[in-house]
């Protein structure tokens, strides 16, 4: 089969005098072994990234002892999903030659996801005022991760994940007055196999309202009597006759009463 072959030799021993003697033996050429990649640069283990997967192809193979080259469809099965762009790819092509030899020859891909996600629009910075508008505002604002975009070599847009941390520097705010009104909010995107990309804006609250009376205070009448009026009178302005206020960026019992 194939280039196999047997032959009988036979060898002379030959002196001076054309005396000789002769033996024989038999050769033989076997093949054993089933066909191999064509290429020599065929690799059983690959690693390739999500966004460039090479695609199953017919498989060139050559054997030792055959003068002719084949040419295999082979198959291919997914396993070991890691993320929806981690996985493992198994290729397999079995081959038989002239003489019998059965071959299989297998190939597996590593399919790797290591991109992180490219931010294209940076987040806008946001700059309130503290009204009774401005919760309303930064929710709307962290919603739209600042208006920021970007994109992924694997995943598409819409499949890309955005958070921040902004419950952890609202109390480095002091809603109202100070440099501490200015707070820098770290947005994330995440990609499906949690590769991730920050970016950063600036969230400045000011405060430039005044509170507002919502109760006014109560009218009431004292005997010019120091002797029994005057812990009364000094009651009632210690509780602002009853008065009340409200503000949007301070909560009641922070508000700081004077009187004239």
């Amino acid at each position: 089969c194939g280039t196999t072959f047997t032959a009988d030799v036979r060898f002379y021993a030959v002196d001076e005098c054309s005396n000789y003697d002769t033996t024989s033996a038999t050769f033989s050429i076997t093949d054993t072994q089933g066909p191999v990649p064509r290429d020599d640069d065929f690799a059983q283990v690959v690693t390739a990234s999500c966004d460039a997967v090479p695609a199953h192809e017919p498989l060139a193979v050559r054997d030792a002892c055959s003068l002719e080259e084949a040419v295999l469809n082979g198959t291919r099965s997914r396993t070991g999903v890691r993320c929806p762009h981690g996985y493992e790819l198994h290729d397999s092509w079995v081959t038989e030659d002239e003489c019998g030899n059965v071959a299989t020859i297998l190939q597996t891909i590593h399919v790797v996801d290591e991109g992180k996600p490219q931010v294209l629009v940076q987040p806008n910075d946001l700059a309130i005022e503290c009204d009774e508008n401005a919760d309303v505002l930064i929710q709307e604002w962290l919603d739209r991760h600042g208006n920021a975009t970007a994109t992924d070599n694997c995943d598409g847009d819409a499949d890309l994940v955005w958070s921040h941390n902004f419950d952890e520097v609202r109390e480095q705010m002091a809603f109202g007055c100070g440099p501490s009104s200015n707070a820098t909010v770290t947005f994330t995107v995440t990609d499906l196999c949690g590769n991730e990309e920050h970016a950063h804006a600036q969230l400045v609250v000011t405060d430039t309202q005044a509170p507002f009376i919502t109760v006014l205070p109560a009218a009431s009448t004292f005997q010019c009597d120091i002797d029994t009026d005057a812990a009364n009178m000094e009651a009632y302005v210690s509780n602002r006759g009853g008065a009340t206020a409200s503000d949007f960026c301070f909560a009641s019992n922070e508000l700081i009463w004077t009187h004239e």
